[in-house]
């Protein structure tokens, strides 16, 4: 019994490493749809909901890269951690995300979220 268990330590001491942070790759992904708030006081934060579908079980969240490439326009990035190297159940999986954008300035604000594959969405929002 004891060289069961000692030989399932073993086997999980040596899977454990193999799921590591260097199994993962970053991947930029595509989103559905984007909700902006209607109106807004400038001295609160800004933040925006976005939705998707992952195409499988080894891509989670991983972050949102924002621009400012000119005032009152805003350039959103999706970006999911994806595990490589394990077995993945092939459906899609829904994910739904807050992004916080700071407080945007006084006037009409326009947010673009810029997918993996050149589309976009692009919504513009009055601050107060």
């Amino acid at each position: 019994m004891k060289q069961i268990l000692f030989a399932l330590l073993l086997a999980l001491a040596v899977t454990l490493p193999a799921l590591s942070a260097a199994d993962m790759k970053e991947t930029p992904i595509n989103a559905s749809s984007m909700l902006l708030p209607g109106s807004l006081s400038a001295s609160q934060d800004f933040n925006i909901v976005v939705a998707g579908m992952y195409p499988n079980t080894c891509y989670t969240w991983g972050r949102a890269d924002v621009t400012q490439p000119q005032p009152f326009y805003y350039e959103v990035r999706l970006v999911a951690d994806l595990q490589q190297g394990r077995m993945c159940a092939m459906h899609l999986v829904p994910f739904q995300q807050s992004i916080d954008l700071g407080q945007l300035q006084s006037g009409k604000n326009v947010v673009r979220l810029i997918n993996a594959d050149g589309t976009y969405i692009e919504e513009s929002t009055n601050v107060n």
